[in-house]
């Protein structure tokens, strides 16, 4: 079975900081994945001193998965899987 990749990048100007968009954003791409194009996981590539990011990563129910280099940067890989997604969703 061929694997679907998409990228998405989600940026905000500070005067909008500290609202919760990012966070709404990043669920809705997330929900996106998942629900209409039935992924079977959606991940995050996040660098390890960028916290806001990481936090925005685990509100949104995902979890470190390992630590990688790409493009030359250490990058954090938060991953979350279709059954997780699903499972969260149950529990509303």
């Amino acid at each position: 079975m061929a694997s679907k990749t998409s990228r998405s990048a989600i940026d905000c100007t500070s005067i909008y900081w500290n609202r919760g968009l990012i966070t709404e954003g990043a669920r809705a791409v997330r929900d996106h994945g998942f629900r209409d194009w039935k992924l079977s996981r959606v991940i995050s590539l996040i660098h390890p001193e960028n916290v806001p990011s990481r936090r925005v990563a685990e509100k949104n129910g995902m979890n470190i998965e390992k630590e990688i280099t790409f493009r030359g940067f250490p990058t954090l890989v938060y991953a979350m899987a279709r059954e997780e997604w699903l499972a969260e969703r149950g529990a509303r």
